[in-house]
């Protein structure tokens, strides 16, 4: 979501907003993980003594809260970007790793079995049709049998889990990373067009003369 942004209404200037993103080295691969789905808002404080302003700024925050509804309701499921996802796997591998139960007992020999198979399967070129299916479908089973058991065990260990997730998100502040981020690169992207622009018209100035 791009917070603070004055032109939310116009699609024309949305687009353009995210083009210059994209320019931004720091922040392209934020917006490209987010597959360039960008809500534009402006969401100003209605705390302000003018009774004008406060008005005004209601209304902003009104037009934008249906601009964000009517953007989740296109929405066929839950978007989740690339990063959030990485996280969350690393969290679990940890929490598996660190599991102590005879089901991570018998996880141990799962993985065992399918390091054998694997073997198997990718080492010897002399294999008959026959065995190779046979392989084939022992893997798919200590496949199957290895996700069941770490669903399980996951599961089991859901609430340290989903607290791990929010502490982390917390405590790095990931969310808010990104929005300064965001807002950086805007800065950095009208600095450097006031910056062409003062140039342009300084070099124009010399033409003329």
């Amino acid at each position: 979501m791009r917070t603070n942004f004055v032109n939310f209404k116009s699609e024309t200037k949305c687009r353009k907003d995210v083009q210059l993103l994209l320019e931004n080295e720091t922040i392209s691969e934020v917006i490209e993980s987010c597959e360039r789905r960008i809500i534009h808002v402006d969401n100003p404080p209605i705390d302000v003594e003018d009774e004008e302003d406060r008005e005004r700024n209601r209304k902003k925050r009104k037009d934008s809260r249906s601009i964000l509804l009517k953007h989740l309701k296109t929405c066929t499921d839950s978007y989740r970007p690339r990063s959030l996802d990485e996280i969350n796997e690393k969290i679990n591998e940890y929490v598996i790793e660190k599991e102590k139960s005879p089901l991570k007992e018998e996880l141990d020999e799962v993985r065992v079995e399918l390091t054998s198979v694997k073997s198997n399967l990718e080492g010897d070129e002399s294999l008959t049709q026959e065995l190779l299916e046979q392989l084939n479908s022992q893997l798919k089973r200590l496949e199957e049998r290895r996700d069941s058991i770490e669903g399980r065990i996951l599961e089991n260990n859901k609430e340290l889990v989903d607290k791990a997730m929010k502490e982390l998100l917390r405590e790095k502040g990931l969310f808010e990373f990104v929005g300064k981020k965001l807002d950086n690169a805007m800065r950095e992207a009208t600095n450097l067009l006031k910056e062409e622009l003062h140039h342009f018209i300084e070099t124009s100035k010399c033409l003329i003369m």
